[in-house]
């Protein structure tokens, strides 16, 4: 990822992790941009120079459809983003193969992920890649 593929990523994930938190209920609009803009600045305080970031950018025919963001550390990667154009669904298995490619390469042995309960045909794709469930975050309104 260059640095005019990172501004774009820093614009579209920080707004797709705003809708994220919108969409648990816990937040006001405010509040999730709030929230957004400061895990955004804690999370890559050194932008694509951060310590442990991995970024990067998903192309299909020299045209940019999406950005896998790993955080390292030591052997492990945990996803913090993951994003496929919507003309382009259907990518994403190609991608995380090849991103897992690159991270065994890099030395990494485990990569875990968290995904927002709503997104279903996230889960099956990273189920299919052989992603175990370890936890379950649930709420109810009352």
């Amino acid at each position: 990822m260059n640095e005019g593929e990172f501004a774009w990523f820093q614009a579209d994930s920080g707004k797709l992790y705003v809708e994220e938190l919108l969409s648990t209920g816990n937040f006001t609009p405010d509040q999730a941009q709030e929230r957004a803009a400061a895990d955004g600045t804690r999370l890559l305080p050194q932008g694509l120079n951060t310590s442990g970031a991995i970024l990067l950018t998903i192309t299909l025919n020299e045209e940019t459809i999406g950005y896998l963001w790993f955080q390292r550390n030591n052997d492990t990667a945990f996803t913090f983003g993951f994003k496929i154009a919507e003309h382009a669904k259907g990518h994403g298995y190609c991608a995380m193969i090849r991103a897992r490619k690159i991270l065994r390469e890099m030395g990494v042995k485990r990569v875990s992920l968290n995904v927002f309960g709503r997104h279903e045909r996230t889960v099956k794709l990273y189920q299919k890649m052989g992603f175990n469930v370890v936890s379950y975050n649930m709420s109810t309104e009352l």
